[in-house]
């Protein structure tokens, strides 16, 4: 059993970045909406995900959802989607440093976010995001528009991006001129209709450029796959599919997250799998 593992990880998850996210989770000034944070390992993603499973239910908040891999962009994969019973959900990202177990990723590295390692969003934040923009009121044609968009090839394309087993994690993307409050609703109705249940649904930010870019994430019990529906203001349509690209470039309105764009990134990373009894050995050391 190799010791120098169990006892890196081990004090990573007693070290001041994670203990910040935890206070965020535990103990929170205002409502939170959404974390990510940012590391460096030579760990396999797959021993990871056990790790971060077990300790949440070492310390009493068992995760009630499966964990998403996901490669969002160049050098870095992430377990998307981390979420503890009636806790916010977070992202827990990472790029392959072969001299590293586990450890926060330095601020300055082209990969943090912002500058920043941890990013911790909240109420406050999303009020001052949200009163940029004087929205419309949704009135009878409006409302029309609204529930033609849920009929549309793109909000269609959309749920198949969800449906799809091989895509890890899709997004959607919209112009609107309302209160992207009343464009959950509608989206909640629409998918109801097919059968799909929603357990949550959170309003947040994501970064597409040098912007924050608002988005509204649901998180689905059936089928049990996370989606998020991107949103730009614009005054002069009530609703309409994106005519841009945002993050990936692939496609205008959408931008896709695959398995295999993660099993490709992995592939590229001379990760340590760890064995069942050194990841028992990790979670042992949690809750105490």
């Amino acid at each position: 059993m190799r010791t120098e593992i169990i006892k890196a990880i081990s004090q990573y998850f007693n070290g001041e970045q994670w203990q910040k996210h935890m206070e965020a989770m535990r103990e929170p000034d205002e409502e939170i909406y959404h974390i990510h944070l940012y590391v460096d390992t030579n760990i396999h993603p797959e021993s990871l995900y056990r790790i971060m499973d077990g300790y949440h239910t070492a310390i009493g908040w068992p995760l009630d959802r499966i964990i998403d891999y996901i490669s969002p962009k160049k050098n870095i994969m992430g377990l998307h989607g981390v979420h503890p019973y009636n806790k916010p959900h977070f992202d827990f990202f990472f790029r392959f440093n072969a001299d590293s177990i586990l450890s926060p990723m330095p601020t300055d590295a082209k990969e943090a976010e912002a500058g920043q390692n941890l990013l911790i969003w909240g109420k406050s934040f999303q009020d001052e995001f949200m009163s940029q923009w004087n929205f419309k009121t949704v009135g009878v044609k409006a409302e029309g528009e609204i529930r033609d968009y849920f009929l549309s090839k793109h909000w269609k394309d959309t749920l198949t991006y969800t449906a799809d087993r091989e895509v890890t994690h899709p997004h959607g993307y919209v112009e609107i001129n309302f209160d992207p409050k009343v464009l959950e609703l509608y989206a909640v109705e629409a998918m109801s209709k097919i059968g799909w249940t929603v357990e949550r649904v959170v309003p947040c930010v994501f970064a597409v450029g040098k912007e924050y870019r608002g988005k509204i994430v649901f998180l689905l019990g059936n089928p049990e796959k996370m989606f998020d529906i991107g949103w730009v203001y614009n005054p002069d349509v009530t609703i309409r599919a994106s005519q841009e690209y945002w993050c990936l470039g692939e496609h205008k309105g959408f931008d896709v997250w695959t398995m295999q764009q993660y099993y490709d990134m992995v592939a590229q990373c001379d990760f340590i799998k760890m064995t069942d009894e050194e990841i028992d050995a990790v979670i042992a050391t949690f809750g105490k």
